[in-house]
C-alpha cells in the first residue's frame, strides 16, 4: 500500500541527473519499512539484503546502501509527504474506509503527543526539563505532534511537527486547513488546549462545529466571567456525549506508539519533523492494509462479513497483519521442588 500510493503521489527521479539505480517511491516504502521494524538506516540496509521476498515486493533489484536511504529522506520535504497523505485519504475513500465528506457522523478531532528524541532514561528528560536545568541551558525540548484525527475509522487527516512545549494554538490553523481540504467534516472536538476565541472562528469560516472544553478564568471560575457568549454557551452547555469521542484521538496516539514506537532517530529538528510527519503516512497504510485484507476476506468466506461491522460506537477495524514480525511464546517459569 505504502508502495502504491507513493508511485501516485511522489515523482519517480528527484532529479534527472540522479543515478536512476532507484526510485523514490520504492526509497520511501524502504523507509516506512524501517519504521514498521524500529531499525535504524543500517539496520534497514541489513533486512533488505536478507530478504530477497521484500526486495520484490517493493521491486528492487538490489538493496540500496544506509547513505541512499538517508540522501533519500532529505529529499522528502513536508509539501511532498504532505501530497503522500493526500493519496493515502484519497486510497481511504475508494475503499470505503472513511465516511463521505461531509456526512452527519463525520467528526474530526484534535489532540498534540510528544516524541522521543532520542533512547534516553525518562529521568533523563525530566531532569533535562527541570526550570534549573533549563536556566543554565540544558533544556532541549522534544519533537511535538499535533494530528487531526477521523473519529470513526482512525484515519489521519492532518498533521504537523514542531518543537514542544507550545500551545496548542500555534497549530490549529494548519491542522484544520489540513483536514478540511482533505475530508470535509461537520464537527470539531479538542480538548481545553484549543480554547481560543481564533479557534471558533475558524470553525466558524470552514462550517465546523465547534466542541472544545472551555477553561474558565483561574482567578473566578464563575462562567459569568467568560466574556465570549459562545465560550460560555460551551462551558454550560458542553454536549458530553460528543465530547467524549474526543478521546479516538488519544487512542490513536497510545496505539501508534505502541506499534510503531515514538523514538525519532534524527539530530536535527528539521529531519526529525520529516519522520514525524513519516509516521502519519505509515499510520494511513497501515490502516488500508487492514480494511484491504478485511474486504479480501469478505469476499472470500461468507461468513466474515461481522469482522467488518463495527460493534459498539467508535470501534474500527484492527490493524492485523500490518507487518511480518514473528511472535515467540513467552517461557514458562519452573518453580523448582521445596526440599522436603
Amino acid at each position: 500500500m505504502a508502495l502504491a500510493a507513493a508511485e501516485q503521489a511522489l515523482p519517480r527521479y528527484s532529479s534527472k541527473y540522479s543515478r536512476h539505480d532507484f526510485t523514490l517511491p520504492q526509497l520511501t516504502a524502504c523507509l516506512l519499512v524501517q519504521r514498521i521494524y524500529r531499525l535504524d538506516l543500517r539496520g534497514a540496509e541489513v533486512l533488505l539484503v536478507e530478504h530477497e521476498a521484500l526486495r520484490q515486493v517493493l521491486g528492487l533489484k538490489s538493496a540500496p546502501d544506509h547513505t541512499t536511504l538517508w540522501r533519500a529522506q532529505r529529499r522528502l520535504p513536508p509539501p511532498r509527504l504532505g501530497r503522500l497523505l493526500d493519496e493515502t485519504v484519497r486510497m481511504a475513500e475508494r475503499t470505503g474506509l472513511i465516511r463521505p465528506q461531509r456526512s452527519p457522523g463525520s467528526t474530526l478531532a484534535l489532540d498534540s503527543t510528544s516524541l522521543a528524541s532520542g533512547w534516553t532514561s525518562r529521568h533523563s528528560f525530566r531532569f533535562k526539563t527541570r526550570p534549573s536545568a533549563c536556566a543554565r541551558g540544558g533544556w532541549r525540548g522534544y519533537p511535538k505532534w499535533s494530528i487531526g484525527v477521523d473519529t470513526c475509522s482512525h484515519l489521519l487527516l492532518a498533521q504537523a511537527a514542531d518543537v514542544g512545549p507550545r500551545h496548542d494554538t500555534c497549530e490549529v490553523q494548519q491542522l484544520v486547513l489540513q483536514a478540511q481540504h482533505r475530508h470535509s467534516s461537520r464537527i470539531l472536538l479538542a480538548d481545553a488546549g484549543y480554547d481560543s476565541t481564533r479557534t471558533l472562528r475558524l470553525c466558524h469560516t470552514h462550517r465546523l462545529r465547534p466542541i472544545i472544553r472551555v477553561k474558565p478564568p483561574p482567578n473566578c471560575p464563575h462562567p459569568s466571567r467568560v466574556q465570549d457568549p459562545e465560550r460560555r454557551h460551551l462551558l454550560l452547555h458542553l454536549p458530553k456525549r460528543l465530547y467524549g469521542q474526543r478521546w479516538q484521538a488519544e487512542s490513536f496516539s497510545s496505539s501508534h506508539k505502541r506499534r510503531f514506537g515514538d523514538v525519532l532517530a534524527g539530530r536535527t529538528w528539521r529531519r526529525r519533523a520529516r519522520e514525524t510527519l513519516l509516521h502519519g503516512v505509515l499510520h494511513n497504510c497501515a490502516l488500508l492494509k487492514a480494511a484491504r485484507g478485511s474486504q479480501q476476506s469478505k469476499l472470500g468466506s461468507p461468513h466474515s462479513s461481522a469482522q467488518l461491522r463495527p460493534k459498539g460506537r467508535g470501534r474500527v477495524l484492527a490493524i492485523t497483519d500490518t507487518y511480518p514480525l514473528v511472535a515467540y511464546p513467552k517461557e514458562r517459569k519452573t518453580i523448582p521442588p521445596r526440599p522436603c
